[in-house]
């Protein structure tokens, strides 16, 4: 066959070669918002409910996995009660921490381990770096004067596990269990959160 008709036939077989070619799986934005109340030693620094809000990208995958990639900004108030009791049983100025801002950049995976009547409900598991800004408090040298300031940890590296279940496209609700060591302290939480899926 001379060489000059191999373009043609090229062009002839290109459509066929790309039919063969699997779709890839389509990447789908969401925005999510959450509720989330403190665990372990962070009860400790508030035991107020932190709200937050996040997005996520999400590509479904075979036999009922998928994987997302998420951000979350969640902010835990002070809890002026614990800081009242803190500051009036302090004999010399002091630090402690009040309030709190937490941030979750990682990625979670899905699974889908049932079909039926129970196909909507999955499992999931994050893995992410948190990092977490804190406002402190300590006593300043005039009587019931408090000074505030605010610090920020480095990224940490936690996890999150957690279930959830899929109503009709796009909303989902989900509880999660994270946690995060910064130093000694285990800053968890209990999580439940709400997703819309574009």
């Amino acid at each position: 066959m001379p060489r000059r008709h191999l373009p043609w036939l090229v062009l002839l077989a290109l459509p066929s070669c790309l039919s063969a070619i699997e779709p890839q799986p389509e990447v789908h934005f969401g925005i999510q918002a959450s509720l989330a109340t403190p665990r372990l030693d962070f009860r400790e620094l508030t035991s107020k409910p932190g709200l937050g809000l996040g997005l996520f990208f999400e590509q479904d995958l075979d036999n009922g996995w998928s994987a997302r990639a998420r951000f979350d900004y969640a902010n835990f108030k002070e809890d002026t009660g614990l800081t009242s009791q803190r500051a009036a049983g302090l004999v010399a100025p002091a630090t402690f921490r009040v309030a709190a801002n937490q941030a979750f950049l990682g990625a979670d995976v899905h699974k889908r381990p049932f079909s039926g009547p129970f196909d909507k409900f999955f499992l999931l598991g994050s893995l992410g770096g948190f990092r977490t800004e804190f406002e402190t408090a300590a006593l300043g040298a005039q009587p019931g004067v408090i000074l505030r300031d605010k610090e920020k940890t480095s990224l940490k590296l936690g996890y999150a596990l957690g279930a959830g279940w899929q109503f009709a496209v796009p909303f989902s609700a989900t509880v999660r269990y994270t946690s995060v060591k910064l130093d000694n302290l285990d800053l968890a939480t209990l999580e439940f959160g709400l997703g819309w899926r574009f």
